[in-house]
């Protein structure tokens, strides 16, 4: 049964509409993308529990403004919440029909921060402050809001080199650090995060420089920061650093893809689902060099693109695949009189310059005027020299000399060969032997709840794992499309990944209680795939019916997980439908769920038994040359049933000849004919015989006069 659920309200469904699901977090095909799960549009009446909970949306003279609004919901199939954090949006309505598309909560985190940019933050505001001697000392050993690193920040400007290390606090601009935006956006969207991302150098050093100067002394981040907006601040750090993100809750994990590719996040087996592989597919959204690159200020100046190559020649031979937000800034100070050496102990200073100065005449005076200008934001690394450093407004105070270390900005590792050759070495090898392939799967709604974009998939039917790529539900069979990742690169060197791990239970017997004893017996068969856990634990969940909710009564047992069955007892008292599993206690590997049935009523229950009799007085040889029986199963259908008969001597205790002969009428309650059976040699003509029949589960023998 599908529901979905507004503000604690379902809403009305039509009862055999379709809801088709899109689940897709990212494209391998195309990395530069980040994708989501949305439904089909599908179509719910209009109703009085639709209108309300739309706010009479249709109604002549409403108000509503439900269309406008990304309305929360949660869509579940059996009570199994595939959407659980998502909204709906209202596309269209007509006097019988509301037409509505569902969508997942990461849709949702574009949607809230597509439109703002990072001058929007509170940080923004939080970290801006009176620029002075003070802030800017106080700011060198930071390692998050800002930090003042010494840059050359007046347009062409020429320096003696002996002034390097001379800096005026009017003509000074912060850098920020990139991952304080990064998590600001997050929070201020509404969430938490966590990844290895958070703890990683690269990012933590890293800063943007700032793109508008200003003409006072507040320094007023809303002002000089760049014209980024939030999305396409977090796409560029997803790209730079090869990530993709998970929304668990209200929390957003940020996962590598390389790692992701050789199944660092785990292993899923997909074979028990497979029906059919529809397609097997070789096309890329990409070229056999594929460029990513930023901005450039200078336009002979591309030394920061870096490079994908893919090993295919049915590609396009060049593409650019993503283009940085930043500019790629390698502009340095110049100091008089280029042709002199400059020391060693002169450090690099890039030329940001947001500041012209000019010298004016005001009342027969000449002026130093500041004026503000715009330039493009650069990524850097913040770096520390062992040099002093001066700092002072240059007119009043003059400088004074600061006895430590310098902090300047480095390009070191800001360039895209640096970040592909770091993130991006497993995709890349998985893109140098791309294949996809398109299945047919049968997925219920647990299935579907379970799917876990960042595992890898095994199909034994292929012996290959594979990423998931996209999903498309559609009742019990969906299409899914899955990317090969068989051979990725660990330090250049192929990683097969470890076998899956995995609990099977294999068969359920049940033995049923009878009138005289009152008890059920389960036999429980089952395996391990790839390894012999330490310890695990059998669950016997009693439900309400077939398919049910758990009544609350349940056996928890531990399992000799040396064996491959478990034999366990349950009473009349507890009978009815029960769900078995097995996990494992150090790692929660959890078995597949299997039902089974113990009868209640066992008044009417009759024991086992088989029948032997004569034949119809009609049916006898006249002749005297064969003999036959007559024979029934009482309460059960055997496999398997053969019959021995052999002569008996009553008064002696002596048998004759045995003739065997398979029974192949094996359905139960049934009175089945045996004749034509060539009598066993014998002196005596009337006489008795043995009859043993033997099925798979009942022995009989029976002492029968036979004609």
């Amino acid at each position: 049964m599908n529901r979905i659920v507004v503000n604690g309200e379902d809403l009305k469904l039509y009862p055999k509409e379709s809801i088709n699901l899109n689940l897709q977090v990212n494209d391998i095909s195309d990395i530069s993308t980040r994708n989501s799960t949305y439904s089909n549009t599908l179509q719910i009446p209009r109703c009085s529990t639709n209108d309300k909970i739309f706010e009479f949306l249709g109604v002549l003279g409403n108000t509503s403004r439900s269309p406008y609004k990304k309305i929360k919901c949660k869509y579940l199939v059996n009570n199994v919440p595939l959407i659980s954090n998502g909204y709906l949006q209202i596309t269209k309505t007509t006097d019988t029909d509301y037409s509505i598309v569902l969508f997942d909560g990461i849709i949702d985190l574009a949607e809230k921060i597509k439109d703002a940019s990072i001058s929007d933050l509170g940080v923004a505001t939080f970290y801006s402050h009176q620029r002075n001697e003070t802030t800017i000392l106080n700011s060198l050993d930071n390692t998050s809001g800002y930090v003042y690193a010494f840059q050359n920040n007046i347009e062409n400007v020429i320096t003696p080199h002996w002034l390097h290390s001379r800096h005026t606090v009017n003509k000074m601009y912060p850098v920020f650090f990139v991952k304080t935006i990064l998590i600001a956006i997050l929070e201020e969207a509404g969430y938490k995060y966590k990844g290895e991302l958070f703890d990683n150098e690269d990012l933590s050093g890293e800063v943007f420089s700032m793109s508008n100067g200003i003409e006072d002394s507040f320094m007023d981040f809303r002002k000089v920061f760049p014209k980024i907006k939030q999305s396409s601040f977090l796409k560029d750090v997803l790209n730079r650093y090869g990530q993709i993100i998970k929304l668990e809750g209200d929390t957003i994990n940020f996962i590598s893809m390389d790692s992701l590719l050789v199944g660092e996040y785990g292993y899923s087996d997909l074979t028990d689902k497979f029906i059919e592989i529809n397609e097997e597919k070789y096309n890329l959204n990409y070229g056999q060099s594929n460029k990513f690159t930023f901005n450039y200020s200078d336009k002979f100046n591309t030394n920061g693109d870096g490079y994908l190559y893919v090993q295919n020649d049915t590609l396009p031979p060049t593409k650019i695949t993503y283009t940085s937000i930043f500019d790629y800034n390698t502009s340095t100070s110049k100091y008089e009189n280029e042709n002199a050496p400059v020391p060693e102990n002169v450090p690099v200073l890039y030329n940001i310059p947001l500041i012209e100065v000019k010298t004016e005449t005001i009342d027969e005076n000449e002026v130093e005027v500041i004026k503000s200008k715009s330039f493009n934001s650069s990524l850097f690394k913040i770096i520390k020299t062992g040099n002093n450093f001066e700092i002072g407004d240059g007119i009043l105070s003059g400088y004074r000399v600061i006895n430590s270390q310098e902090t300047i900005l480095s390009k070191e590792f800001t360039n895209w060969e640096y970040y592909l050759n770091k993130n991006y070495t497993r995709i890349q090898h998985i893109l140098n032997n791309f294949k996809t392939i398109n299945v047919s799967l049968k997925l219920n709604e647990i299935d579907i709840y379970n799917l876990d974009f960042f595992n890898l998939y095994f199909l034994q039917q292929t012996g290959k794992y594979y990423f998931l790529n996209k999903v498309q539900t559609n009742n019990q069979i969906s299409k899914v499309e899955l990317t090969e990742v068989n051979g990725a690169l660990i330090n250049n060197q192929v990683i097969q990944p470890p076998t899956t791990l995995s609990i099977n239970i294999t068969n359920v017997v049940v033995t049923q209680p009878t009138p005289d004893y009152s008890i059920a017996g389960i036999n429980v068969q089952y395996n391990f795939g790839g390894y012999t856990p330490e310890s695990a634990r059998i669950i016997f969940t009693q439900l309400d019916g077939e398919n049910g909710e758990p009544t609350g009564y349940s056996k928890t047992l531990s399992l000799d997980v040396n064996n491959n069955s478990h034999n366990e007892l349950i009473s009349t008292n507890n009978c009815g439908w029960y769900q078995i599993q097995i996990i494992e206690n150090d790692n929660n590997i959890e078995s597949n769920i299997v039902q089974t049935y113990i009868q209640c009523d066992v008044s009417t229950v009759e024991t086992p038994s088989i029948d032997v009799m004569l034949l119809d007085i009609e049916d006898i040889d006249a002749n005297g040359a064969a003999i036959g029986f007559k024979y029934r199963f009482n309460h059960f259908t055997p496999t398997t049933a053969t019959a021995s008969i052999r002569a008996y001597n009553f008064n002696t205790g002596a048998f004759g000849e045995t003739v065997n002969i398979n029974l192949t009428n094996l359905q139960s309650d049934t009175i089945h004919k045996v004749d034509n059976i060539t009598r066993p040699n014998t002196n005596v003509f009337y006489i008795y015989h043995q009859v043993t029949i033997v099925t798979d589960t009942l022995t009989s023998t029976s002492i029968v006069y036979l004609l």
